[in-house]
């Protein structure tokens, strides 16, 4: 298999390399990004050993201010993929990533045009609000996440509101959509919502 297809593998068992609810836990109260990304990088290095470099902050060092989230090397210290992640925790208001995928590509294609890219972003669902308020002390953007239970705001509205941002940004590519089981906090059920974005063309 290559890079890309390990690389769904992997998020596609994502949510079974965690404790039962710790997923849950840390996706309702931080930003996820870097916990997935770990996870991710060490899993690949687990895959390749001395086979290739699994790099997490990964900096050219022709271009020092310049950092990916992860990148996969060569042993000529040659980047073979580019992977750069965002995580959404409001669950309403997902469009704004587009932005994101749209400087993280230029940022990288600039300089590296014959490596493959791949944006990542997580973004997570509740079922529910916990039913103790107690908890909006520890929950990160407690009131997007109420904005979105009273608007009765899905998953598929959240995957339809993505693909439209990507086309109000005339962003083309191949998107492959996981859905990751975090567990529960408190009385909540909570997904992270996944989205690979590969072949991308701007």
């Amino acid at each position: 298999m290559d890079n890309q297809t390990h690389l769904e593998k992997i998020i596609e068992n994502l949510g079974n390399r965690f404790e039962n609810d710790e997923l849950a836990y840390l996706a309702l109260t931080s930003k996820v990004e870097n916990v997935l990304r770990d996870k991710i990088a060490f899993d690949f290095h687990k895959l390749y050993r001395n086979q290739k470099l699994v790099c997490r902050e990964w900096t050219n060092q022709k271009e020092t201010k310049l950092r990916a989230d992860l990148a996969i090397l060569n042993l000529n210290a040659e980047p073979e993929l580019i992977i750069e992640f965002k995580a959404h925790s409001s669950i309403v208001g997902i469009g704004e990533w587009s932005k994101s995928l749209s400087d993280d590509y230029y940022k990288n294609k600039s300089r590296h045009n014959n490596v493959d890219i791949i944006f990542v972003l997580f973004a997570n669902y509740i079922d529910q609000m916990p039913g103790n308020k107690l908890y909006m002390n520890s929950i990160k953007y407690y009131e997007n996440l109420q904005k979105s239970q009273s608007r009765n705001y899905t998953i598929e509205n959240q995957n339809e509101d993505w693909k439209k941002a990507l086309k109000k940004k005339e962003i083309k590519c191949d998107i492959y959509n996981y859905i990751i089981f975090a567990g529960k906090f408190e009385n909540s059920n909570v997904i992270i919502n996944t989205f690979i974005h590969k072949n991308i063309e701007i």
